[in-house]
């Protein structure tokens, strides 16, 4: 068994809605062109409402003198807040904005970091980096937006682990089509995909990332 494709991915949705299937992506209309947009729609969707394995990506921040406000990545959904580890050493303490203008009205200190909130799409430290720091690191995690799939791509694949793309996307496409068309079928599909203990309750079990909001203290959650 293998991931499906973007081509059979849209075929196993039309078969679904008793269509005929398409032999390639580039030039998908009306119907057709409504059920990869339904596809598009699960594979964001789905991605972006939780916290997925397969969309865990690792992050590093190269401290320059002077710079206390490094870009996020562009790829960016939700950061890990704990996961914030400076040269490899200590773990930077994350704030939110209105903490910091409380306990760090100015900010003008320079030195090791100790501490990192999020500002107008940039991780901002406390302290700005100095000669004596800058090239060392901030290592941390983030879960990163989905990439879509594209007609120029049949072979393409989506982030769904294997398996799950046929029994949570495709569902999920069906669902979506058979609602458009005002066809009742669809709350069988939409059950299959969202009904308590069904696929994606199923995916969330085995591969959705663990909860990073727990802070480990002396041992213990």
């Amino acid at each position: 068994m293998a991931k499906l494709s973007a081509l059979q991915l849209v075929q196993e949705v039309q078969l679904n809605n008793g269509l005929g299937t398409s032999t390639a992506l580039t030039a998908l209309t009306g119907l057709n062109y409504k059920i990869w947009q339904y596809i598009q729609d699960g594979i964001y969707d789905i991605g972006v409402n939780d916290k997925w394995r397969p969309l865990e990506e690792d992050g590093t921040i190269t401290l320059a003198d002077g710079t206390a406000s490094y870009p996020q990545a562009s790829d960016l959904n939700e950061v890990d807040k704990n996961s914030f580890i400076y040269d490899q050493k200590m773990q930077l303490r994350w704030y939110s904005p209105q903490e910091i203008d409380r306990l760090y009205p100015t900010r003008t200190s320079s030195g090791d970091p100790i501490g990192v909130f999020e500002w107008k799409g940039s991780y901002d430290f406390i302290n700005t980096a100095n000669a004596a720091n800058a090239t060392k690191t901030v290592k941390y995690r983030h879960w990163k937006i989905p990439a879509i799939l594209s007609t120029a791509t049949a072979a393409g694949t989506s982030w769904f682990p294997e398996g799950f793309d046929r029994t949570v996307l495709v569902n999920y496409g069906t669902f979506r089509t058979l609602q458009y068309r005002h066809n009742d079928e669809f709350k069988e599909y939409k059950e299959k995909v969202f009904g308590r203990g069904m696929f994606l309750d199923q995916m969330k079990r085995i591969h959705r990332s663990p909860n990073s909001n727990k802070v480990l203290v002396d041992g213990k959650f």
